[in-house]
């Protein structure tokens, strides 16, 4: 049974705030990476943008890393 757009954004909002606490690869925070600087803000911030972003740009930020990792993966 697929997920409702609310328990989608929720899964979304889930794993995006993972992505704002480190690089899923390395646990680092590379300078090359679009999160870069959402890292270095105090986690109340991080937790606000990722709240403020539609369902579109949540997507957008998990299929980005979901690439870079499989790139990294190799």
């Amino acid at each position: 049974m697929p997920l409702s757009a609310t328990e989608d954004r929720e899964r979304l909002k889930a794993w995006v705030v993972g992505l704002t606490m480190a690089c899923p690869y390395d646990q680092s925070n590379p300078a090359d990476c679009p999160l870069y600087l959402i890292r270095t803000k105090p986690l109340v911030e991080r937790l606000h943008w990722v709240e403020s972003l539609s369902h579109e740009k949540l997507r957008l930020i998990v299929n980005t890393h979901l690439l870079c990792l499989e790139q990294k993966q190799r």
